[in-house]
């Protein structure tokens, strides 16, 4: 039966990587910060340029407002659908207009629509001396707009009253130095506004660049020396464990829910199997050539179970089918032992650690004691048979004995300095 349950992600991993994620948290911080900063003063520079574009519209406006009607006052007796007369009679209707909307817009704030059709939004002027000075100025402009209206009103009848424009062009000449003094002004602080502002941009936009160069120098200063760090630790541990792998003397390798065997393994296990590079490779192709069918199939299965966390390990130990498995290397039979052992992360199963032994020697010990075992057998069977003989023919199986008992006896008090006397001691 297969395990479907999907493994949990874990965040632990995490932790190692704080620090580099609270600098990184912080800089971007720092950097949003910055950018608001910079907006703000974006967005103030885009205001003070309506309020500095309408201010110039409306000094143009009353320049021009005054020009046309010197103009008119100077072709007084011309024929007023003269095309001189008309044009100029227009153009100073479309500066009035302007001039109006371009005051009001200053004085009070709101919507303003440009000669060119576009609309801007424009705050008020209502504080300090700017609040003042748009109050004299709209007063000025009450007191004379009527005047102008009504030249204009008039200035296509030709037996129109000559006063008219001659009352509208004084007017506006009285306003003219005071609207220009005051326009000026306007225009003159909405210029520092805007240079003041433009520096201050200008101030964020070098201290940015220099503070992220900087803050991103440190923070590669930092973390590359920690991972350089982190680098030579895991190197480290690194060798260590391929100097483990290379000296011990079983098989030792992880295998995954595919029986893939992992990257690493013990030096050892190439030489049990008689394979090379075996990293990666499945389990089932690697021991195809080694085993039969039927264990291949029992093998696979049994490593299902141990990926089965309602299965408990030592329960089906007994049905691991490479306990003492024959095969044949390089010409030779070997008795392998495969050894599985759940590896847990949590207490989720995350890989089987396999141990090969080559228990070879002991499986040949066995039936060499069998063998032994028997061949007492047949001696305690004979001397049975010898105890129910006569005495003579006793006798002499005694004395044969007692010479074989004190030559063994002598062999074993040899002296044995090396393992090949040893076996040569347990021959004789």
């Amino acid at each position: 039966m297969s395990d479907n349950t999907t493994p949990k992600t874990d965040y632990a991993g995490l932790s190692r990587y704080q620090g580099m994620i609270i600098s990184i948290g912080i800089f971007v911080v720092l950097l949003a910060g910055l950018l608001i900063y910079a907006n703000n003063i974006s967005s103030e520079i885009e205001e003070d340029s309506v309020q500095s574009y309408v201010a110039a519209e409306m000094s143009n406006a009353y320049g021009e407002l005054l020009e046309n009607i010197q103009l008119l006052k100077l072709n007084t007796y011309q024929d007023p659908q003269s095309p001189l007369v008309q044009g100029a009679l227009k153009r100073a209707k479309e500066s009035q207009d302007v001039f109006t909307r371009s005051l009001q817009a200053t004085a009070m704030g709101g919507n303003y629509i440009s000669i060119d059709g576009r609309q801007y939004l424009v705050d008020p002027s209502n504080k300090g001396v700017k609040k003042a000075l748009m109050a004299e100025m709209v007063k000025k402009w009450k007191a004379s707009k009527p005047i102008v209206d009504a030249y204009i009103k008039s200035a296509n009848d030709p037996a129109a009253d000559a006063s008219l424009v001659n009352a509208a062009l004084l007017s506006l000449q009285n306003n003219n130095a005071r609207f220009t003094e005051i326009s000026n002004f306007l225009l003159a602080d909405k210029r520092a506004k805007l240079e003041d502002r433009t520096n201050q941009l200008r101030n964020v936009e070098i201290f940015g660049i220099v503070g992220a160069v900087l803050y991103l120098a440190l923070f590669l200063f930092y973390f590359i020396r920690k991972l350089l760090t982190a680098d030579k630790i895991a190197d480290e541990a690194r060798q260590e464990t391929t100097e483990i792998m290379d000296t011990v003397t079983t098989g030792l390798f992880l295998l995954d829910r595919d029986l893939t065997i992992g990257s690493q393994y013990s030096k050892q296990l190439e030489t049990l199997i008689g394979q090379k590079n075996v990293g990666g490779k499945n389990l089932l192709d690697v021991l195809s050539n080694l085993i039969n069918a039927n264990d291949l199939n029992t093998t696979n299965d049994f490593v299902g179970q141990l990926y089965n966390p309602r299965t408990k390990e030592r329960l089906i130990a007994s049905l691991n089918p490479l306990v003492r498995q024959k095969v044949k290397i390089d010409d030779k039979e070997r008795y392998l032992d495969f050894n599985f052992h759940r590896v847990y992360h949590g207490k989720d199963i995350t890989r089987v650690l396999v141990n090969v032994a080559d228990v070879t020697n002991a499986v040949l010990l066995e039936e060499k004691m069998e063998q032994e075992r028997e061949q007492n057998d047949v001696q305690l069977e004979m001397l049975s048979n010898i105890l129910h003989t006569d005495r003579t023919l006793l006798n002499d199986f005694i004395d044969n004995t007692n010479q074989h008992i004190q030559n063994i006896n002598t062999i074993l008090k040899s002296q044995s300095d090396n393992t090949s006397s040893l076996h040569e001691k347990v021959n004789a």
